[in-house]
């Protein structure tokens, strides 16, 4: 390194001790110029006392520099005093006695920056002590280790015993299962089963008649308004998806061939299922681009196209990628569409959406499970590695290796990319080989998550710390807090929702940003 901007020598040194390099201490690069350094890939020297007597180092060094360019001017000056002392000899005589004396503050500076260099190998020998006392430490820390793995072999074998005890209650579960079989039979048999198996026939063979049926069944059980409530919903969402210009049915039901089997209407199905399942309802639309894009529509669970028609284009938002074309965008301008009304959502569906990405997150305990260290977070891909993803895909496999679990990688709001965690462990010389899951669990998906009673789940946002907290208990989660997560937010509810979040780390583990854990 031979410059330096607008930022001190000890900036740099920080910023390239933080990537693994450190300053090599015996080369003298001043040859170059007077602040140049040589720097090194190195697991030493890049503590702070290193750093601290290596800028010194070069802050002597360049004071040695001023003091030679003072010394080369003075003797210039000494050269033109000896041409002018021919013809005043008694003013060359004053001029050499101020040159000598310059001479002699340089040379004092000079050894100055010598005992500054030796001070400088003292405290270098007392960091490679203090590594020494740190070497001494770890050892510690893995022999315990150690006797935790033991602890780990007698767990097994009473995951063991779990196991006997498991198949002892499937058999009590088979018998059972025969006993609800035989039932089966019988009821099968008596005259109700076989009148209501009549009719459930004659209904599929008469429409009608079986649209009635159901209308009856509704009214009796008090359904029928909220059916009628959600059929008219459904009705006006199916309508404002196709008058948005954005839903090309042909173009939807090719692409979506479970479509014919099951002979649902493409704009419902595309409203029930479709966009969850980031099938684009025409070639203008990508709801996995705009979700991802969009980080508080996929938080909030809401349909993408429906809130980029009614919000979204307004506000400027995207619905393709950079280059891509809506090309049933006309219709949209048309001037002789229609108005599309919607009727206005209920604060409840407003409150559960603006609450989902928080809500506790569905799991099943699983007592055969293997010890697995569970990464919970937003997405995976190349464009979501920033801020604490990243640091949490490292984190976790080093986690998973030293105690010999399985990782699983599970994400909310779009798919994982599975060559990014490669990317990032091979980045950081990782050398992970053990087993690893793929889970995305989009919001709002009730599919629970199998977890064991050693799983550790490794969070990395507060409403993903929040909806864990509703599921498991505080001492399995660790929290990678590298951020004060109320400054994202104004004053409201999400911003008292990530305070009580930033006050469980009394009782939950925190990893913060510097490397530190806190465990409460």
């Amino acid at each position: 390194m031979t410059h330096i901007n607008v930022r001190p020598t000890r900036y740099w040194l920080e910023r390239f001790a933080e990537v693994g390099f450190a300053p090599v201490v015996g080369f003298d690069a001043t040859f170059l110029c007077p602040h140049a350094m040589l720097l090194e890939r190195s697991d030493e020297g890049r503590d702070e006392r290193s750093l601290a007597a290596f800028t010194e180092i070069v802050r002597q060094r360049l004071k040695v520099a001023e003091a030679r360019q003072t010394e080369a001017k003075t003797c210039d000056a000494l050269r033109q005093e000896i041409a002018v002392a021919k013809k005043a000899e008694v003013v060359a005589r004053s001029e050499a006695k101020q040159a000598e004396d310059r001479a002699l503050a340089a040379t004092q500076a000079a050894k100055r920056g010598a005992l500054a260099a030796k001070q400088a190998e003292e405290a270098a020998w007392a960091a490679r002590q203090d590594e020494e006392k740190a070497r001494s430490e770890l050892e510690k820390r893995v022999a315990a280790l150690s006797l935790g793995e033991s602890e780990a072999r007698a767990a097994a074998q009473q995951a063991v015993q779990h196991s006997t005890q498991v198949a002892c209650l499937q058999r009590a579960a088979e018998e059972r299962a025969r006993v609800a079989e035989s039932h089966l039979r019988f009821m099968a048999q008596s005259k109700a089963w076989r009148v209501a198996r009549t009719l459930q026939r004659t209904s599929s063979r008469l429409p009608l008649l079986r649209r009635a049926v159901k209308l009856v069944w509704w009214n009796c059980s008090l359904q029928l308004p909220r059916q009628i409530r959600l059929r008219r919903e459904n009705n006006q969402t199916m309508q404002m998806i196709r008058q948005s210009g954005l839903f090309d049915d042909a173009y939807y039901r090719e692409n979506t061939p479970d479509l014919a089997v099951s002979g649902m209407d493409g704009a419902l199905h595309f409203n029930l299922y479709g966009w969850k399942e980031g099938r684009k309802p025409s070639p203008g639309f990508d709801p996995a681009f705009y979700l991802g894009q969009n980080p508080d529509v996929a938080a909030a669970g809401i349909n993408p196209l429906l809130h980029y028609v009614q919000h979204g284009r307004a506000q400027g938002r995207q619905p393709l990628p950079s280059g891509g074309t809506t090309e049933l965008q006309p219709a949209l301008e048309a001037p002789s569409a229609a108005p599309v009304t919607q009727r206005p959502p209920s604060v409840r569906s407003m409150i559960r959406a603006h609450c989902a990405s928080w809500a506790p997150l569905p799991v099943f305990a699983d007592p055969r499970a293997t010890p697995t260290l569970t990464i919970l977070t937003d997405s995976v891909d190349a464009n979501h590695l920033f801020g604490g993803v990243g640091t949490a895909l490292v984190i976790a496999a080093l986690a998973a290796r030293r105690t010999d679990a399985r990782l699983r990688l599970v994400t909310r709001h779009e798919p994982p990319d599975p060559a990014a965690l490669g990317e990032i462990l091979q980045a950081h010389r990782v050398d992970w080989k053990g087993a690893t899951d793929i889970v995305h669990m989009p919001v709002g998906d009730d599919r629970p998550l199998p977890l064991g009673e050693k799983d550790i789940v490794l969070t990395t946002s507060w409403w993903s710390t929040r909806a864990v907290l509703g599921s498991v208990n505080a001492s399995r989660i660790l929290y990678l807090l590298q951020e004060d997560e109320r400054m994202f937010y104004p004053y409201g509810d999400s911003r008292l929702r990530c305070a009580e979040t930033l006050a469980e780390p009394d009782r939950l583990p925190a990893i913060r940003g510097d490397g530190a854990t806190r465990v409460g």
